[in-house]
């Protein structure tokens, strides 16, 4: 139905809703302006504060909207992932923020957008759309698969662009986007490509923290007999304020911390990874 709109909030994309719901939802101030949303026949997201329709909508303060929104009865959140739309109708642009993309000489920071037509990356300066080169698009039929792979720090969407036999890379960070997202993008778009998911390897996620916390916990002990052995035979007069007044005891407490900060960081590194997008 041309009436259904979606929207992003939070990250998170839900919907099919109708306009007047939307309406509510941006009185009630659920959503912000700065939100974005997007129905069919629309070439891509949009932020709240452009579209027409929602025009002043969130400086009403309509107290019906308020008072319909309080009222109704108590539903589950929408689910993280959308419905596919039935046959005949667009499907809504999946986005990825802040995107790496290598493809056909072209390296950088872009923002990617999935959508009907294909593959759609605009290049990005500092979080800004920038003018430092043209944005390019790729349609679906030019794509043979796409498939996920996994870095230390990054994960991927590897496009096999059939006519030219390139590979078009897509990276994101781990923190930006939970490697899950890729399965909302198969399920939009499994009928135009062929998708291949990947199990999450856990050990490959956590190699750099581990990797630093070793590093840490080899420097803290080399510098706890250093000033061990100083310490035993008085020569700490040399040494900053705070190994002078601590002693030995100051530096494991010193190196203790950014070992404990890597370890959380670690553990939720590996939470993040297996929520859902």
């Amino acid at each position: 139905m041309a009436d259904e709109w979606y929207y992003m909030h939070q990250g998170r994309q839900a919907g099919p809703i109708s306009l007047e719901q939307l309406k509510q939802l941006v009185a009630a101030g659920q959503l912000r302006e700065s939100d974005e949303v997007w129905k069919q026949g629309t070439p891509d997201w949009r932020l709240i504060r452009t579209v027409p329709e929602l025009a002043g909508a969130s400086r009403t303060g309509d107290d019906a909207a308020r008072m319909a929104l309080q009222d109704r009865p108590k539903t589950a959140p929408p689910p993280d992932s959308t419905p596919a739309p039935a046959q005949g109708e667009a499907t809504p642009p999946s986005m990825i923020l802040d995107g790496l993309v290598k493809f056909a000489g072209r390296s950088g920071e872009y923002l990617v957008l999935l959508g009907d037509g294909g593959l759609v990356a605009t290049p990005l300066a500092n979080g800004n759309v920038s003018s430092r080169s043209a944005a390019f698009s790729v349609p679906w039929s030019e794509i043979d698969s796409a498939e996920q792979r996994y870095g230390f720090a990054f994960w991927g969407i590897i496009f096999h662009h059939a006519p030219s036999g390139e590979r078009l890379e897509v990276w994101v960070l781990y923190e930006h986007l939970p490697p899950t997202a890729f399965l909302r993008i198969e399920q939009a778009f499994s009928a135009r490509v062929r998708f291949h998911a990947r199990p999450i390897p856990i050990w490959k996620i956590v190699t750099l923290p581990l990797v630093l916390i070793g590093l840490l916990m080899a420097g803290g002990i080399w510098f706890y007999r250093s000033v061990a052995r100083a310490e035993a035979v008085g020569e700490l007069g040399g040494a900053p304020q705070f190994i002078v007044a601590f002693g030995s005891a100051g530096v494991v407490a010193c190196c203790s911390l950014p070992v404990l900060a890597c370890l959380a960081y670690a553990v939720w590194l590996i939470r993040r990874v297996h929520r859902r997008a």
